[in-house]
């Protein structure tokens, strides 16, 4: 019934029953199956019994999805893949004569040569009915089946998860492929269970029943619930009883939902993770499979074969022109103006009449690639607004974007930055409802017309008639002065004439280019008809709002508002120092749920000119271009990205990802294994939510030269195809480039490093190194 009323959930059913029906007949429960039918070879990994799942989004005919699915990499390799040949090379696959293979393969009469045929004649494969003997040159032959041995272990070690060699199951048809005799790397052992080729029926046979609970629970608040009920223990014990009824609250949750499948009360625990979740501290994110068993499993022991295995210049900075009615905007010089001309990209649109640039579907997949780059690994991911930016041009609507240096001082009003808060694990699946922002920039808006942070009220310490203040002293012993109901307020319409410039909101900024939040100023501006500068507040992603430049550099941080889904409100009137800004909004975001909406205190633009990144959106944007481009032209998107800023510090392999958390920061320590012109080196990355440093490690596995440290970008990109890759979903064997842009310059002043440098992230023994060639 299940399947019926949801069959999208049975989406990789496919795979998951070969790895079933391979646990089944091999009674391994711990290995990698490797399916290999008439066109795809389908890999994945089993953990005690049962399909490892994907840790990431996965992509469903280009579509991303948030489904539970097996991690299963496929590549184009079966029995009925076609053998090509040229001059110097054989080639195998990806093309495949598929079901018909009894009719085309040179074995059966045909006169296309496939892997099964090379299989045949290298006698690998044997007894095929109705398969006649081939004579095909051992020259070909040989290239083939290397060509077939060397996809295998690739994509072996793409789904390892670290270096240990693991033990193989070889199901289906295709499994007559693989020489025995020949020592696959990266394994110990390869294994033909008992009737192989129908582990996949097999499988599909084989009845079980899973319930499944996630939730992200707020750890303080049962520590709360301990104390409350008279329990005496010290902080450790009282953190470490709270831990442990969270997680039986999971487990409870997930047997009951077993039993409503049917499950007759022989659950076990299958899965447990739990996880503290990014920018949230003393959140934990728990996640429980319970598993109950409709039948008994019988396994016969498998025939193995264990094979015998031995086995500098300166970089210039980017220092953005402020021209005013800049001729070639959004492009940020002439050289890249003609780079684009021949690259089959629709140029960019540019309002004769206002000067805006208009966005079309093309330049929001770009910006998106590009704010994914500039997030260092963090900031969350861009598409869940690059989605709904391009909703919102299928439903007729306006995305502009505004040059500021074009903007006349005299007629401008404030500019606010609006974001989200929170961690991105819980943005993906609470969506955005889209008025988070526009409730924060409309009670904003009514602060700034009553005038109550001005300097006659004492700076949004004194109230005036119709709004109450109240206060609320931090552990550090600051107050923060603050509203507690934003809806006694007076009514103002944003950028209505009739009020102020000095109090009137006239526009919007992005706080941080880099990653989801640099979406949300285009959204809130197109919904509220606000225009949208082309600045930032960052150049990049930073986790905490004291690291918002316009703040670093003097610029007040009130007023400023937070709000959630629900339509509840907090707003800021008065607050000693950014960094208590932070801790009230962390405090507040964590009430509302673990994400909300937020607008920064506004910026006249004067300040805006003086202290934010310029045309970050126009960074952003032709990053991604440069990838498109490339793409297009079949040529190196990491030279790309490299040509139009920044360096390749190392393209390879990941070989290590350790991580951890603290204080709601999730912390790893990434290691790169250098290829081709990179053999031999290996580089370490250090992350807190952020990429920030990123050394050399020496042949004796100690810390060799600082390579890049923040202010400056250390990002990680696909090596294929240029996507970022953040530091959740880093993992081992995927092959990447490690990447590193100069910041703006803004960054690297000392009173910006003694926030943004290494020493704000607690590296007191680094010191910042401007990037050099």
């Amino acid at each position: 019934d299940e399947a019926m009323k949801h069959p999208i959930l049975t989406f990789s059913s496919g795979p998951t029953n070969s790895m079933r029906g391979a646990m089944f007949l091999s009674g391994k429960k711990d290995a990698i199956v490797i399916d290999i039918g008439g066109t795809t070879t389908d890999i994945g990994i089993l953990c005690n019994g049962f399909p490892r799942e994907a840790s990431s989004q996965v992509k469903i005919g280009g579509v991303r999805t948030n489904f539970q699915m097996p991690d299963v990499v496929s590549i184009g390799l079966g029995g009925g893949s076609i053998v090509s040949m040229d001059p110097s090379t054989v080639k195998v696959g990806p093309e495949s004569v598929g079901y018909q293979l009894v009719s085309k393969a040179l074995c059966f009469g045909g006169d296309t040569c496939t892997a099964t045929d090379v299989a045949l004649s290298a006698g690998v494969a044997k007894d095929i009915d109705g398969a006649k003997c081939v004579s095909i040159s051992p020259h070909i032959t040989y290239q083939a089946m290397r060509e077939i041995h060397q996809k295998l272990e690739t994509i072996i070690d793409l789904v390892k998860t670290d270096k240990k060699d693991l033990p193989v199951l070889l199901v289906g048809g295709g499994g007559i492929l693989v020489d025995l005799q020949v020592p696959l790397k990266g394994t110990s052992n390869v294994t033909f269970p008992p009737n192989y080729h129908v582990a996949n029926a097999v499988g599909a046979a084989l009845g079980m029943v899973a319930g499944y609970s996630e939730r992200v629970e707020d750890l303080r608040e049962v520590i709360n619930v301990l104390k409350k009920s008279g329990e005496e223990l010290d902080e450790e014990e009282l953190r470490r009883k709270a831990r442990e009824i969270v997680i039986q609250k999971g487990i409870d949750i997930a047997t009951q939902a077993a039993r409503n499948k049917g499950s007759s009360g022989s659950e076990v625990l299958h899965e447990k993770s739990v996880m503290a979740v990014t920018y949230v501290p003393d959140a934990l994110k728990v996640s429980i499979k319970m598993i109950g068993s409709l039948t008994e499993e019988t396994s016969e022991e498998p025939k193995t074969i264990t094979p015998d295995i031995n086995v500098d210049d300166d970089k210039p900075q980017m220092n953005y022109p402020q021209i005013k009615n800049n001729p070639i905007w959004p492009f940020c010089s002439e050289e890249d103006k003609k780079k684009d001309e021949f690259s089959n990209l629709p140029s960019p649109k540019i309002d004769k009449a206002t000067g805006e640039w208009i966005l079309s579907s093309s330049d929001v997949e770009c910006i998106s690639i590009g704010a994914g780059i500039l997030g260092c690994g963090g900031g969350g991911d861009p598409d869940l607004g690059r989605v709904m930016a391009l909703q919102l041009l299928e439903k007729g609507k306006e995305i502009r974007i505004l040059n500021p240096c074009s903007v006349p001082q005299e007629s401008f009003g404030l500019a606010v930055a609006v974001c989200f808060m929170g961690a991105p694990v819980i943005i993906n699946e609470k969506l955005a409802s889209g008025t988070e922002t526009e409730l924060c920039l409309k009670t904003l808006q009514n602060i700034l017309a009553t005038g109550i942070c001005e300097e006659s009220c004492n700076y949004g310490r004194k109230e005036v008639e119709g709004v109450s203040l109240a206060t609320k002293k931090l552990e550090n012993g600051h107050d923060v002065w603050w509203i507690p109901d934003v809806t006694k307020l007076p009514i103002a319409k944003l950028n209505d004439p009739k009020i102020p410039l000095e109090r009137r909101v006239s526009a919007l900024i992005c706080a941080e280019i880099g990653g989801l939040n640099s979406f949300e100023p285009l959204l809130a501006g197109t919904r509220l008809g606000l225009p949208v500068l082309d600045a930032d507040g960052m150049g990049r992603a930073f986790p905490e709002l004291q690291m918002f430049l316009p703040y670093i550099n003097g610029v007040s941080c009130y007023p400023s508002c937070v709000a959630d889904e629900k339509g509840n409100a907090v707003a800021v009137t008065h607050v000693d120092t950014a960094k208590d800004l932070e801790n009230f909004f962390r405090t507040e975001c964590i009430r509302m749920g673990m994400s909300c909406g937020i607008s920064l205190a506004p910026i006249n633009l004067k300040d805006i000119l003086k202290t934010c990144v310029l045309y970050s959106f126009s960074q952003a944007w032709q990053l991604g271009r440069a990838i498109f481009r490339a793409r297009n032209a079949h040529t190196s998107v990491v030279d790309a990205v490299v040509e139009h800023r920044g360096k390749v510090l190392l393209t390879g392999k990941v070989i290590d990802v350790d991580r951890t958390t603290s204080a709601g920061f999730t912390g790893s320590i990434l290691k790169v294994e250098g290829l081709k012109q990179f053999s031999g080196i290996i580089i370490e990355v250090i992350a807190k939510n952020e990429n920030l440093i990123a050394r050399r490690l020496n042949s004796n596995g100690c810390v060799g030269d600082v390579l890049a440290v923040t202010p400056d970008l250390i990002t990680i990109i696909d090596s294929d195809t240029g996507y970022p890759i953040t530091t959740e979903d880093v993992s081992y064997g995927l092959r990447v480039s490690v990447l590193a842009l100069p910041a703006y310059t803004g960054l690297t002043t000392p009173i910006a490093l003694d926030v943004v440098g290494p020493k704000g992230f607690g590296f007191e023994n680094i010191d910042y190194q401007k990037l050099r060639k």
